[in-house]
């Protein structure tokens, strides 16, 4: 056979591919797809999703527009600008992790490959440029405002059964990072420049590590430590850290307020200049204290 022919045989063949791609993407029924795999996906793993119009990508992925995504055991609602979900080939074929989900919202995006195999769930996620501020979770669980750009990825390994089968790690960065306001164990917090925070989380056998999470800002220096469990559910996961704040000087005499509030917990005053406190309790509900030195 010539190499002509051949040619135009491939033609007539790719013609054909293209084609029946285009027709089934243009004959697709979106809602009916979007509906089916909301109540049969995704609620059926306790998620409630709501949204204002779906459609399949020509990526054969399916998109959401204007989502609400509410997880019921951690008790928040996210809202997203646009939610796309669809499965990787080399991931199906070759790795772990064949489902592919992507997602903008809080002024960033997050990417997310996910797959599983009997109680294991295998993630690996990646998180840009998000603006803190605008996650209410966070000011929820920690009673501050927080402003500041994050960035985060994580490979981890869960397993819904055995805690200790959980592993990965996750590295993360607060840009900028900035209290505007707030209150903690009943003390109000003034706006507080923090600078750029880093760290990373180790998890191995059920158990997480913090290493390296510190900053120094204008206006304070922090440093984060400590370990816990990484429970199944992950809501449960309790924590044994150690946070350590140094105010600077200049900062100490520009609020007058701070002077009280340091008096009142100088019991936690070590030698390097920097107050103690512990997080404790669990992922879900934890709780401050004074460490007394």
């Amino acid at each position: 056979m010539k190499i002509k022919t051949i040619i135009v045989y491939i033609g007539y063949g790719a013609v054909f591919l293209i084609s029946l791609y285009l027709f089934v993407i243009l004959s697709m029924p979106d809602e009916q797809i979007a509906t089916y795999i909301n109540e049969r996906l995704i609620k059926q793993n306790g998620i409630n999703l709501s949204y204002k119009s779906a459609h399949v990508s020509y990526k054969m992925s399916l998109v959401f527009s204007e989502v609400e995504i509410e997880i019921p055991e951690v008790n928040q609602k996210l809202s997203f600008e646009r939610v796309e979900g669809g499965i990787s080939l080399v991931g199906y074929l070759f790795g772990k992790r064949p489902f592919i989900i992507g997602a903008d919202g809080f002024g960033g995006s997050i990417l997310v490959e996910v797959g599983s195999k009997k109680d294991m769930i295998f993630l690996s996620l990646e998180v840009e440029q998000i603006e803190m501020l605008k996650l209410d979770i966070l000011r929820e669980k920690t009673g501050l405002n927080i402003k500041g750009i994050m960035n985060l990825t994580a490979e981890i390994v869960y397993d819904g059964k055995e805690s200790k089968n959980n592993n990965g790690r996750v590295s993360l960065e607060f840009k900028d990072s900035e209290i505007k306001s707030g209150k903690v164990m009943g003390f109000e917090i003034p706006q507080i420049n923090t600078g750029d925070i880093r760290g990373e989380i180790e998890i191995k056998e059920g158990k997480f590590k913090v290493t390296n999470l510190k900053s120094k800002g204008k206006d304070i220096e922090l440093r984060l430590s400590g370990d816990g469990s990484f429970q199944s559910p992950p809501t449960r996961s309790s924590l044994n850290l150690s946070l350590k704040i140094k105010p600077a000087q200049a900062f100490i005499d520009r609020e007058e307020k701070l002077k009280t509030i340091l008096f009142g917990i100088g019991s936690s005053l070590d030698k390097e200049g920097f107050y103690n406190f512990s997080i404790k309790g669990t992922l879900s509900n934890p709780s401050f204290g004074i460490e007394k030195k």
